[in-house]
């Protein structure tokens, strides 16, 4: 019995590699939207933390240039806390892009490996009749 060979089995495990590199792109894509949403997050619960002092400060009368400060310092966080907003949505926009281009790598891949499977079955097929030829040929010899 002849080993099944596949034609494409080349382009096949090019296909893969692609898959890979799409799973890697994407898994980076999302991790760095995860380092940008932490960023935001401890940049919130710093200035939750700055609004509770500053509100506890203006209850024990203080200098105006102490809340100017407490102002400027929670404005400052504001803007921060945007511009990590900005890059959240860049982020998310690249991390959906790469999960659509492992989703299409995934596509071509199962579209090849189910060619190949076909290929195979439609082998085991002809090498079934073709053993049973032979077989028919032992029998027919062995009756005459």
């Amino acid at each position: 019995m002849a080993a099944f060979r596949f034609r494409l089995q080349g382009y096949l495990n090019l296909k893969e590699k692609l898959e890979e590199q799409s799973e890697l792109a994407y898994g980076k894509a999302l991790a760095h939207l995860y380092r940008e949403q932490e960023a935001r997050r401890i940049l919130e619960a710093e200035r939750q933390a700055k609004l509770c002092k500053f509100r506890e400060d203006i209850a024990k009368k203080v200098q105006p240039q102490v809340i100017r400060g407490y102002n400027n310092y929670i404005e400052l966080l504001k803007r921060r806390i945007a511009e990590r907003d900005k890059s959240i949505e860049k982020a998310k926009i690249a991390a959906e892009k790469r999960r659509l281009e492992l989703v299409e790598a995934m596509k071509q891949r199962k579209i090849i490996e189910k060619l190949r499977e076909r290929k195979r079955e439609e082998f085991l097929q002809q090498e079934n009749i073709n053993e049973q030829k032979v077989l028919d040929e032992v029998i027919s010899y062995r009756f005459n």
